[in-house]
């Protein structure tokens, strides 16, 4: 549920094949802010892929304020680039 001050819009163009949602919320002086909630249930290359397939389509977009919460299971994961390193997973 959100609250109902705030005033947000699901961004479906940023959602690719991976369990994945993103929501554009508006903030004070009518900042964006891109929320995203990223859910890997087995560590597998797969749900990677589909994750760097929406940063890069969040990286072309022009907004700059991003938070991306979830399970990741990654530890991969180069958080300054928003890339992650191909290793051999495991499930």
């Amino acid at each position: 549920m959100i609250e109902k001050s705030i005033t947000s819009i699901e961004k479906t163009e940023f959602i690719t094949e991976g369990e994945l949602q993103w929501v554009k919320i508006k903030m004070k002086h009518n900042k964006d802010l891109l929320m995203g909630s990223f859910y890997m249930p087995h560590r597998e290359q797969k749900h990677l892929d589909e994750l760097q397939k929406s940063l890069d389509l969040i990286n072309q977009s022009n907004i700059t304020n991003k938070i991306i919460t979830g399970d990741f299971n990654c530890p991969d994961i180069n958080w300054n680039t928003e890339t992650f390193s191909k290793v051999s997973l495991t499930s």
